[in-house]
């Protein structure tokens, strides 16, 4: 479980992020919506403890095993929370499977410890898990965007966190790739009990593919709830400015028809 308790965010003295508080889940993929520059980003860097919070607590674990991530240590934090940033840059000269790798660092016992067997393994598996196996000895500066984005995947389940947050993770990838990693996500997900992030533009790849969605507008949380509840037209009218037509799909998920802005300026 992942949760916000009135956690406020700023830059200097610009807030961003104004009294969030909610409550993620395990075995839930919760999608973070809303316009651009409305704090998502600013949002999820202050989940993985990042970004510090002018206020507020962000607690992960249950019972007696609840602790505030950012009264922890790096490294703690890194065995708890994986991240795939928005724009994955790692450099050219690195080789995809020394990236993969790296997810392997908060593992280590020491400074100069090194990678065993086991470590390999999982970093193999990781990349066979994502589609990226047959990249293992290619350069990163070799690879398209959407490629490099996969890797980073890799690299954040090589690191076994059981909380996995992901700025954008379809950005860079064609149809096909955005069906094929989120689908992916769900499954992994579910399967391993995972509490997962992703912030996320489509808001119909969202309806399809998260349980729960967090809407913000202008840095604070519109609406936290299920796909149904979130994605409503006075919703979308109110905090992305247009109108909308919301309907059941054929496979049961809400579908968003946008019809055309509401400012009569535009």
């Amino acid at each position: 479980m992942l949760e916000a308790q009135d956690v406020e965010i700023g830059y200097e003295s610009r807030p961003v992020i104004h009294h969030a508080s909610f409550r993620l889940h395990e075995g839930e993929i919760s999608g973070v919506i809303g316009p651009n520059g409305t704090g998502k980003t600013t949002l999820l860097k202050a989940l993985s403890a990042v970004l510090r919070i002018s206020a507020g607590k962000v607690v992960c674990g249950a019972g007696a095993e609840r602790r505030d991530l950012h009264c922890m240590s790096r490294k703690e934090v890194a065995r708890l929370v994986g991240v795939v940033p928005q724009l994955a840059e790692y450099g050219g000269a690195f080789k995809v499977a020394d990236v993969v790798l790296m997810g392997r660092y908060p593992h280590l016992n020491g400074l100069f410890s090194f990678e065993t067997p086991a470590d390999m393994k999982i970093c193999e598996a990781s990349m066979e898990l994502v589609g990226v196996g047959h990249l293992h000895d290619r350069y990163m500066g070799e690879l398209s965007g959407g490629e490099r984005q996969l890797v980073a995947l890799s690299r954040a389940l090589a690191q076994e966190t059981k909380i996995l947050l992901l700025d954008e993770p379809t950005a860079h990838l064609d149809p096909k790739y955005q069906m094929t990693v989120l689908a992916l996500l769900r499954k992994l997900t579910r399967d391993r009990r995972l509490t997962t992030v992703v912030v996320l533009h489509d808001l119909n790849l969202a309806a399809r593919f998260c349980d729960r969605l967090l809407l913000l507008n202008r840095g604070w949380v519109h609406a936290v709830g299920t796909t149904s509840e979130v994605l409503t037209p006075e919703n979308i009218a109110d905090v992305f400015e247009v109108d909308a037509d919301v309907a059941e799909s054929s496979d049961g998920y809400p579908h968003v028809l946008v019809k055309g802005v509401t400012n009569r300026y535009v």
